[in-house]
């Protein structure tokens, strides 16, 4: 049996258009000269000759001038028609080009393609998630910018009458180039997976239908894969809808109220009403995209002064290969949990002697970013659960969350760099006396998206014993550098400290033990079952964890090593302190991480969050 909230605690290391018929019809018919219907009668006097050829030389004159006004006009309206088409053909074969390019090399390989095995954390040479940007449906602009309808339709409809009477073609109507990147305006955001309701394991894919009842469309706890829908037997199939996992929604294009350019509201780093937009080529004073002193503190001073010591020493001090600077930044909230609602409902009175009436709880939620194109872009964060005195006990801190994406520089170096933040981290706790940790190591399932919102396509997840091994590493590690003294599995530890009872279990908000428990005693009482029979019928979980559970000690600290925490107030925002919150804080803004662009806009927008 397995609690439906256990997945939300995962510990993640994780137009071309065509020319427009310019001449067609423009043409004129040559003016013909009228005949005389009768001959002319010769004359014999030769005055009247003479008088005769002078009538018909001017006559002649006259027409061939009257010939050459009426070629020149008709050239000037066929080289006016000829430049317009020009003007037409460039200008939107070339969009059409750019439009068609872009498609082309956004295009990712099918979904279907293979996804077992994935690593978020390392560079792990197995299979990835596939997925593929989408484009559809024309964004929103500013209505002065706005076409009515395709502007090669446009050219070739819209024609008017020359002063000779001969048609002529209105030059086509520009669509709005943006000012910001090569990118189509119509850029459509990207979605993950949803659960289905019917198997807390079974997952709706981007692009796969699904089931949800039309008066809830789009709900996140009403959605059943087809195949579940299919067999489920309790439902009235009438009142539910079919649906496609895909996000409609379309990225903005924000036009500056100063010089009338257009941007992508991603490309922008504007993140307040899009109507007093103004971009950072009219007032690059107002944007922000870097973290500032103000939100430094010693556990992030730390934790970066190590950090970047370590990329360079990496390096070989080579100022030429000096990379771009890691930056840190660490809130923390307090967060105490009644034992009560902890507490399995058959052991409450054994776990308020051992706990009291509260469980002292602080959240720790360490951002790591680097500063890439004068932007920090953050591409590693933990959300740790620290537990002062544990039940009159020892010290813990627990790994809650752990998530990357594939964006740090230089790519070679991210795996070392990676298990050096959750090593430094383990480095400060020891230093603050916190000597004993717990980590529960259960991976995501391809697709699926706890702290950062979108993953890189072509990034990884790993499977159970490929993220255990990736922990094992890193404890090793840590191990040899004199900060970690021993590491176990929950087989080696239930040997060695002996489960007997509930109480001895690791308890901890929202864990995995605490959640099970849990489970177990409230169908133990509905079934009128024994305190007794508790532990036979765990039995099964014990066995069933006994390698994705590890309990770390970590090395006393020297006396010149220990320190204490910043006693400076950190109040911090629930998104800030609660991954799901935070994920869910992500979508909301259309945070995605995806892709470079997208993923520096997000970073910024977590910078806001963070000094604000």
């Amino acid at each position: 049996m397995i609690l439906e909230n256990k997945r939300k605690r995962v510990q993640k290391v994780r137009i071309c258009p065509t020319c427009p018929d310019c001449t067609q019809g423009s043409e004129e018919k040559p003016v013909q000269k009228p005949e005389s219907s009768q001959p002319q009668p010769a004359i014999a006097h030769p005055a009247a000759q003479e008088s005769q050829k002078l009538s018909e030389h001017l006559s002649k004159v006259l027409e061939e001038e009257s010939d050459y006004l009426e070629n020149k006009e008709n050239q000037k309206v066929e080289e006016e028609e000829i430049e317009n088409s020009k003007d037409t053909v460039e200008d939107f074969e070339t969009m059409g080009r750019s439009r068609s390019g872009i498609l082309a090399e956004k295009a990712g390989p099918s979904k279907n393609g293979d996804l077992n095995s994935k690593d978020t954390v390392e560079n792990m040479e197995e299979d990835g998630i596939k997925t593929k940007s989408r484009r559809s449906k024309r964004t929103e602009m500013a209505p002065k910018e706005q076409e009515k309808e395709d502007p090669t339709v446009s050219a070739q409809n819209s024609r008017i009458k020359s002063t000779s009477g001969g048609p002529r073609v209105k030059k086509a109507k520009m669509v709005p180039q943006l000012t910001c990147c090569s990118e189509v305006a119509d850029l459509q955001f990207n979605t993950s997976n949803r659960k289905c309701l019917a198997d807390q394991d079974c997952r709706i894919k981007a692009m796969e239908p699904y089931m949800v009842e039309k008066k809830i469309q789009g709900s996140i706890e009403i959605n059943y894969c087809v195949e579940c829908f299919s067999k489920a037997t309790d439902l009235d199939k009438k009142k539910w809808k079919r649906m496609i996992n895909v996000n409609e929604k379309i990225e903005k294009v924000l036009s500056c109220q100063e010089c009338g350019m257009l941007w992508h509201e991603q490309c922008s780093f504007y993140y307040d009403d899009p109507e007093e937009f103004i971009c950072r080529s009219c007032d690059s004073d107002a944007y922000q995209t870097v973290l500032t002193d103000k939100t430094r503190t010693r556990d992030s001073d730390f934790m970066e002064r190590t950090l970047n010591e370590f990329l360079d020493s990496k390096l070989g001090g080579d100022p030429q290969k000096k990379p771009q600077k890691i930056s840190v930044r660490i809130v923390r909230a307090q967060s105490d949990v009644d034992t009560i609602d902890l507490a399995p409902g058959m052991f409450s009175n054994e776990f308020l002697k051992k706990y009291k009436d509260k469980v002292q709880r602080s959240v720790r939620t360490i951002f790591v970013f680097q500063r890439q194109k004068g932007i920090e872009q953050l591409f590693f964060i933990i959300f740790t659960s620290e537990y002062p005195n544990h039940g009159d006990g020892p010290s813990w801190f627990v790994l809650d969350y752990l998530d990357s994406v594939q964006h740090f520089q230089p790519h070679s170096f991210k795996t070392e760099v990676y298990n050096e933040i959750v090593l430094t981290y383990f480095d400060w706790m020891r230093r603050t006396e916190f000597l004993n940790g717990y980590i529960w190591v259960d991976p995501p399932q391809p697709g699926d998206d706890y702290l950062l919102n979108i993953h890189p396509p072509q990034q990884k997840y790993p499977g159970p014993e490929r993220l255990q091994n990736w922990y094992s590493n890193v404890l090793a590690k840590g191990r040899t550098r004199g900060l970690v003294r021993e590491f176990r599995d929950f087989g080696a530890e239930k040997k060695l400290r002996k489960f007997k009872k509930p109480t001895d279990l690791p308890f901890f908000h929202a864990s995995l033990w605490t959640n099970l428990m849990t489970l177990y005693s409230d169908d133990m009482e509905e079934k009128r079952i024994p305190k007794s029979k508790f532990w036979t019928l765990m039995a099964p979980e014990f066995k069933g964890h006994v390698k994705d559970n590890i309990f770390i000690e970590l090395t006393e600290p020297r006396d010149s090593e220990k320190t204490q925490e910043d006693s400076r107030t950190r109040i911090s925002q629930d998104c800030l302190s609660d991954g799901s919150e935070f994920l869910y804080t992500l979508q909301e803004h259309d945070f995605e991480f995806g892709d470079s662009r997208r993923a520096l806009y997000a970073s910024v927008g977590v910078v806001r969050m963070i000094e604000s």
